[in-house]
């Protein structure tokens, strides 16, 4: 249990890694190692109960253990217990002056306690006595970000370059960061450059195409479509490919294309043979891909078109919707049922599955605004400010939300328009992505400053 704990960890699979060391520990309770990676990583995700048990276990074995000190003060900061957190704090370093866990997280107690100021000379002065570190250029970004200082954090992300040269999430928030402060050109290189990194995960390819979405880019430009070519993952260049065809920019979508293989390039290239109006050559793809996986969310799209164009609607709502429910996060197949119901006139339906695919996709502008936009032109203007609003009480850092709300409230004639003006300005100076709806920060030393 113990070596599958070690190899789960090593392979980032924290939850996995958490019940091999909870195995552990329940054969042998006083495993030192087992209780220590209980401590740590049912702190990280989310079994807090099991993590302070052990980590009091740890300190009945060791009351100066710092590292079980360390995760009993972040337990305080949880519960906003700042006292408590700051005692502890003052505990690990009378143990260790230069225990750079015990400097952050009186940093930010300090910070969340209201104290700024605190917090930054607590870091000034740990650095005195030191070179700049990991922990604190990370613990200053969320200072500087929580305090709206561009120029501070720029400062910071300079020296993460250096520090984290290859923590992608890093550079997908700086290139956040430069497109809000009027930086596209630069910033864009850093998606192209996350794009085409060979460790790119699932989640840092959706991120890097949101920020496409959300800053509007359009194009490339060649440079980067052969950096992309060159060394992009697969998915990358599957997910960049759809992009680009969503937007109607179908000689990008099919640069991205070339040379690849496989159902989901094929998926791709019949939803490209279908925006050149090659409908015959889409359906001859779509058709074999089915044929072989029935469940194929792209290709399922594509072929609802197909049926659409051709009028039958019924075949055409049918294969939408088994999209959806394959691919409940893609806003863009929810559309496509609400496309079909229109052409069906059920308006009824045409809201439902809008409010369905808001449900699962409560940040999409672009779904949003399809359903605000169809709400107007149906007498539905109330509940189009609605759709709009909610999208900024979703994703408040989002500056297409605030600017769609704007642009429903002026076409509904609606005084809501001042509000929404005033949250576009506000926007502009949230650095950084809005976290999903309902998803707690996370309980290490870092991220988001906020409070629960």
């Amino acid at each position: 249990h113990l070596l599958r704990g070690r190899i789960e960890f090593k392979a980032g699979a924290f939850e996995n890694a958490y019940l091999a060391y909870s195995e552990a520990l329940s054969l042998n309770p006083s495993s030192e190692e087992a209780l220590q990676a209980v401590s740590q990583l049912g702190l990280r995700v989310g079994q807090l109960e099991a993590s302070l048990d052990a980590t009091n276990k740890l300190l009945v074995l060791n009351p100066n253990q710092t590292d079980a000190l360390l995760v009993r003060g972040l337990h305080a900061l949880i519960k906003r217990n700042y006292a408590a957190a700051t005692s502890t704090a003052d505990q690990i370093l009378s143990i260790d002056p230069l225990n750079e866990g015990g400097v952050v997280l009186k940093a930010r107690v300090s910070f969340l306690s209201g104290n700024a100021e605190e917090a930054a000379r607590i870091l000034q002065d740990y650095e005195r006595s030191r070179p700049n570190t990991q922990a604190v250029s990370l613990t200053r970004l969320e200072i500087y970000r929580a305090l709206r200082n561009p120029q501070m954090m720029a400062q910071q992300y300079a020296d993460l370059n250096t520090l984290l040269p290859d923590d992608l999430g890093i550079r997908l928030d700086h290139a956040n960061f430069l497109y809000k402060t009027g930086k596209a050109e630069y910033a864009t290189k850093l998606v192209v450059n996350v794009l085409a990194n060979k460790s790119s995960t699932p989640p840092n390819v959706e991120s890097a195409v949101n920020l496409l979405e959300e800053y509007a880019i359009s194009a490339l430009n060649a440079a980067s479509y052969r950096t992309i070519l060159s060394s992009g993952t697969p998915a990358a260049r599957i997910a960049l490919s759809r992009y680009f065809a969503a937007k109607g920019n179908v000689n990008a979508a099919s640069i991205l294309l070339t040379g690849m293989t496989g159902a989901d390039a094929d998926a791709e290239r019949a939803q490209v043979a279908l925006l050149q109006g090659q409908n015959a050559r889409a359906q001859a793809i779509v058709q074999e891909l089915l044929a072989k996986d029935e469940t194929h969310c792209s290709a399922l799209k594509t072929q609802a078109l197909l049926w659409y164009s051709g009028r039958r609607f019924a075949d055409a709502l049918r294969t939408a919707q088994n999209a959806s429910a394959e691919c409940p996060n893609r806003s863009d197949l929810w559309q496509v049922n609400a496309k079909v119901y229109q052409a069906m006139d059920d308006d009824a339906n045409v809201r439902r599955v809008f409010a369905q695919g808001l449900d699962a996709n409560k940040q999409s502008e672009p779904l949003s605004r399809a359903f605000s936009e169809y709400l107007l032109a149906h007498n539905g203007s109330r509940e189009a400010i609605a759709v709009a609003r909610k999208l900024t009480r979703s994703a408040p850092a989002l500056n297409s939300g605030w600017r769609l709300y704007a642009d429903i409230c002026a076409k509904a004639k609606s005084s809501c328009v001042i509000e929404a003006q005033e949250g576009l300005v506000n926007s502009q100076s949230r650095f950084g992505v809005d976290t999903l709806p309902g998803e707690l920060p996370p309980n290490g030393l870092f991220g988001r400053l906020v409070t629960r």
